[in-house]
């Protein structure tokens, strides 16, 4: 999925506009499809979450296209399998 901008506010309080492409594996399809009432909604917010948390932790220099890519700190704001 591709979101579309998102409002976030870094570490030193700086507004800035981001996008990202979410990559997602379902572990759990059982769950996915009857234990969730909207699959595709629910990654959605999750991944905006998980967006505004790491960039918060961030300073607007850290947060540059030419800082080390945030990929791991989303990795670990995602729940873990039961």
């Amino acid at each position: 999925m591709t979101g579309d901008q998102q409002s976030v506010i870094t570490k030193d309080n700086v507004a800035l506009r981001v996008s990202a492409t979410i990559f997602c594996q379902v572990i759990d399809v059982k769950s996915a499809l009857f234990e969730i009432n909207d699959f595709q909604l629910a990654v959605d917010q999750l991944s905006r979450t998980a967006l505004r948390a790491v960039f918060g932790e961030m300073t607007l220099d850290q947060s540059s296209p030419s800082a080390t890519p945030s990929t791991p700190a989303c990795r670990s704001t995602w729940p873990t399998p039961r």
